[in-house]
């Protein structure tokens, strides 16, 4: 602040005497930089909330991933029941049809 003072002074010796025109130049610029810091503080309250609001969100769809990915479990243990309880059934029909064969075959030849 000192070093742009002396810039605005009108004197050439080492006094520091400012013009009214250039203290009124500073107190401009000091109410900007005021307002930058409101507006910047501001800004930076509403992406904290965001922030937080992301990570509940992200939490949330964890969950839902989590839930799904143990539905897709107990549909794939299903799946699996299922297919294994098909191929019983094949295999019955195929002893069956293969004893009821042997036995035909057995009592052809007798």
């Amino acid at each position: 602040m000192i070093t742009s003072s002396r810039s605005f002074s009108q004197n050439t010796k080492n006094e520091l005497k400012i013009s009214r025109e250039a203290l009124v130049l500073i107190k401009k610029d000091l109410q900007i930089c005021d307002s930058l810091k409101v507006s910047y503080y501001l800004q930076q309250k509403n992406i904290l909330i965001l922030a937080n609001s992301n990570i509940g969100l992200f939490k949330k769809i964890e969950g839902a991933n989590n839930r799904a990915d143990f539905w897709q479990k107990q549909i794939t243990a299903q799946e699996e029941e299922i297919s294994k309880l098909q191929r019983r059934k094949k295999n019955r029909i195929l002893w069956l049809g293969s004893g009821f064969l042997a036995g035909v075959i057995l009592g052809a030849a007798l």
